[in-house]
């Protein structure tokens, strides 16, 4: 079997799902309100260019990261 070396954390999307993302391909992240709902998220961006939306702070991304 082969070991996968990605780091797992556990991140809350802004539609209140649970999601795993691999911390260790975050490039970015960035905290915006959704016009929609007024809501503060944060959006992260991976090294590959997808985004996901969720609502952790960018000081909770920033330690999944480090």
């Amino acid at each position: 079997m082969k070991k996968n070396n990605s780091k797992l954390s556990k991140v809350m999307l802004h539609n209140d799902r649970e999601a795993l993302i691999d911390s260790d391909s975050i490039s970015f992240a960035f905290r915006f309100t959704m016009e929609e709902t007024s809501q503060e998220i944060t959006r992260v961006v991976f090294h590959n260019g997808k985004e996901l939306d969720v609502l952790e702070t960018v000081s909770d991304i920033y330690d999944m990261t480090t």
